[in-house]
């Protein structure tokens, strides 16, 4: 129980890491907060 609990979170883990920006320009990377007005925020790689 314990194994498949803790392989579970890894694997949660680090599919969300696949997911830390939508897009990068240059050395920056951005996630898109509000398509509609166009408004984005820096975040981590």
């Amino acid at each position: 129980m314990t194994t498949t609990i803790l392989t579970f979170a890894i694997t949660l883990l680090s599919v969300t890491g696949a997911w830390a920006y939508d897009f990068k320009v240059g050395d920056l990377c951005y996630n898109i907060t509000d398509k509609g007005s166009k408004n984005v925020e820096v975040t981590f790689e």
